[in-house]
């Protein structure tokens, strides 16, 4: 007999046995059960890695903006535009605070007599403006009525006590010479951002980068005491300063002398433009119609054009120099070498007539030049020949932009050799089937004050950064040389000057200073044919010519009104003023050009 005790342990056993428990089966199942936990708690480790990873990689930069957002506002500090300024440090273009008016369309009581009260001072719509300042439904409660306006329109605003009304100051730009200059300068929009001219060209160096940081919000207000240093982001770093090469007195000069021969011949528009010689340097540069930087929403959107860059003219008798020119460098002619000129009319063949506006016989090279034959340059051109002729003009610049910094310059025209024909040859020694900019024009018709070198025209002079450092400087640059310099210097002394004493441009003689000039009366083409009275009159010239310091351009598009349309009598007495007033302060006879010219032998 078993004890008790011992058969309760039999009998456990037995029921044990029964269920499966504790033999090698159940072992396994064990095993099995502990690997899927095991898995399953590495899955969710996994999990939570994988969504660590995905939390704090890949969102975590907009979680933390998320955050920044609801726990930091976002402070940014504006860049203070840079200055342009002349060559002198004269200011052409400023930074300067101005009001601009607002509201609180939440605070604005009654809209319609709100903008009743505004209308005359902004000089708005009464209608629009409470338009303006209703909500229906609109979103945001901040809306701009006027930006940057003129102190005083502020001042009449703020005594008008409107509740809802804001006057807040906003960086504004300024031009202290108005219309000075404008097409040079441009301007600067009401966002701050050059739209025009240098404003444009230059608006990364002049705008600068703006400073962001952040300041921690106190539940009423984000308060610059309640920043982390960790959260000041970076400075504002204020634009650069843009020194030209601009001269404001000559180029008040020369915009005096524009507006009087525009006043005299009423020309469709004009242009005038002065280099220093030596360096290609643009003292001054003026077109009409101009407009005020200022108030450039006031202007027609045309009279922003830089027409000196951007329109391109049949010049006319401009451009017999180059031909001269071509003839002397190839060999071809002298100044003495003589052209039969067909007694004014000349049948270059059948159907076209080749005329002058006088009766000439037989011509020298320099007598053709100095009494512009048309007949005279086109056989010129004839002994030079397409192709010579043809590589001559592109060394001289024409068919390109110049390479000046400013935006819009027009290339001009000078067909390929290919597409040159007999007809060509005989048109375009007289200024014919090549059309030029007057940048252009004035670019090349300073080779011959170089003694043949083509130069690229400057306007911007340095770049200066707030601290004062010079971080850009334009020096005169050189492309090549066009011609020997005896041919340039037979040029410059003989048959332009010739020109001056003795031909078309008498009238822009100085007394005690010789001038190398030409004059340029080009009949416009009207649907492919000459005959019209409309008429490009212009005049360029350099002097000193034994040691030029300037060279000017005048040029007259269309004159209507005066007594004349021929260059010599529309824009060479306008060029002969600007030169008489411009020379004395680049010889150094006087900073307000009063002082008396020097005399030949001085």
């Amino acid at each position: 007999m078993h004890p008790a005790g011992a058969k309760d342990v039999t009998t456990s056993v037995k029921r044990r046995l029964a269920l499966g428990e504790g033999s090698p089966g159940s072992l396994g199942v064990i095993r099995r059960r502990g690997t899927v936990l095991v898995g399953l708690v590495f899955a969710v480790l996994v999990g939570l890695a994988v969504r660590l990873y995905v939390v704090q990689v890949e969102r975590g930069p907009r979680y933390q903006r998320v955050a920044m957002d609801q726990h930091f506002d976002q402070v940014v500090t504006p860049a203070r535009r840079g200055s342009i300024l002349d060559r002198n440090g004269a200011l052409l273009a400023i930074a300067v605070d101005r009001p601009s008016i607002g509201a609180d369309r939440t605070k604005v009581l009654d809209p319609a007599a709100a903008a009743k009260r505004l209308a005359p001072v902004l000089g708005a719509d009464p209608a629009a403006l409470a338009s303006r300042l209703s909500r229906d439904g609109r979103k945001g409660r901040f809306v701009w009525l006027a930006r940057k306006v003129e102190p005083r329109i502020a001042d009449q605003v703020y005594a008008l006590g409107i509740s809802g009304i804001e006057i807040q100051m906003e960086a504004a730009r300024a031009y202290p010479h108005g219309r000075l200059a404008s097409h040079v300068l441009g301007f600067a929009g009401t966002e701050g951002k050059g739209l025009e001219g240098l404003e444009a060209r230059f608006e990364p160096l002049l705008a600068g980068a703006d400073g962001v940081g952040w300041v921690e919000r106190d539940g009423r207000i984000a308060s610059p005491e309640l920043c982390y240093p960790e959260l000041l982001g970076r400075p504002a770093v204020d634009g650069h300063d843009v020194y030209l090469t601009l001269d404001v007195r000559c180029q008040q000069i020369v915009e005096e002398e524009l507006d009087r021969l525009a006043n005299e011949f009423r020309p469709r528009s004009a242009v005038a433009i002065v280099l220093a010689s030596r360096t290609g340097e643009v003292l001054a540069l003026a077109c009409r119609p101009d407009f005020d930087p200022n108030r450039f929403t006031e202007a027609d959107r045309d009279s922003y054009r830089n027409r000196a860059l951007t329109d391109a003219y049949e010049m006319g008798s401009t451009m017999k120099p180059f031909t001269a020119a071509a003839a002397i460098q190839e060999g071809t002619a002298t100044p003495e070498t003589t052209f039969f000129c067909e007694n004014g009319a000349w049948h270059v063949r059948q159907g076209r007539i080749l005329n002058d506006a006088h009766s000439f016989g037989t011509l020298s090279l320099r007598e053709i030049i100095a009494m512009s034959s048309n007949i005279g340059i086109a056989k010129v051109g004839q002994g030079v020949g397409a192709a010579a002729l043809h590589r001559t003009l592109v060394r001289f610049g024409f068919g390109a932009p110049t390479g000046i910094d400013l935006p819009g310059e027009s290339a001009g025209v000078l067909h390929p050799l290919s597409r040159w024909t007999a007809d060509t040859l005989a048109s375009v020694p007289m200024g014919h089937e090549i059309a030029a900019t007057a940048l252009q024009l004035v670019t090349a018709f300073n080779v011959f004050s170089t003694g043949g070198i083509l130069l690229v025209p400057r306007i911007v002079d340095r770049v200066v950064s707030v601290q004062g450092d010079t971080t850009h400087r334009f020096a005169p640059l050189s492309l090549h040389r066009v011609l020997d310099e005896r041919v340039a210097r037979v040029l410059a002394t003989d048959l332009l000057v010739a020109v001056v004493e003795e031909g078309t441009g008498k009238s822009a003689r100085i007394q005690g200073v010789q001038v190398a000039g030409k004059t340029g009366t080009a009949q416009k083409s009207e649907g492919g044919a000459y005959g019209g009275r409309r008429y490009v009159s212009s005049f360029v010239a350099f002097a000193p010519a034994q040691a030029p310091e300037l060279t000017v351009l005048v040029l007259a598009d269309e004159p209507t009104a005066g007594s004349s349309y021929y260059g010599g009598t529309v824009s060479a007495p306008a060029a002969k003023r600007i030169l008489e007033r411009s020379l004395p302060m680049r010889l150094g006879a006087g900073g307000d050009g009063s002082a008396s010219l020097p005399r030949e032998d001085e």
